[in-house]
């Protein structure tokens, strides 16, 4: 999905959510806001990790061409339920994650709707072990 669409949804919810519970504060709105949006640091680590490339400017333009061609087998480190089941523990560690979980929440959702109307496989979204495990002769190829 595009960075643009999640940036204006996560600031429009984050907004909302500001507006209609103030106790909540500009700092934890803040970070819902960021994780929405910051999630896709792993589109940039796989990028870099598997060209050697640390441009985040080809990195952006290989991840457009790749969703357009509706190829979404990469292994994306928190996409999946791995990284949810790290996010719900630490949860209980500090409030902060919770609002980390909604970031992350936001961010899945909008993927999983980008990519249940384009007719892509919402198994990328599963788990990131069973995506390695389908595609680990394929990752080469995103070279």
């Amino acid at each position: 999905m595009n960075v643009r669409t999640h940036v204006m949804v996560g600031l429009v919810v984050s907004i909302l959510l500001l507006f209609f519970h103030k106790e909540i504060g500009l700092f934890y709105v803040t970070i819902l806001f960021l994780s929405s949006v910051l999630i896709d640091v792993d589109h940039y680590i796989f990028y870099a990790y598997i060209t050697g490339d640390w441009s985040l400017k080809r990195a952006y333009y290989a991840f457009v061409n790749l969703e357009e061609s509706n190829n979404k087998k990469q292994l994306l480190l928190f996409h999946g339920v791995e990284c949810w089941i790290v996010l719900l523990m630490l949860t209980c560690l500090h409030s902060l994650f919770i609002y980390v979980c909604i970031g992350v929440a936001l961010h899945i959702i909008l993927d999983l709707l980008f990519m249940f109307d384009k007719g892509m496989s919402l198994f990328p979204k599963l788990s990131q072990i069973f995506v390695y495990l389908d595609t680990k002769h394929q990752i080469e190829d995103f070279k």
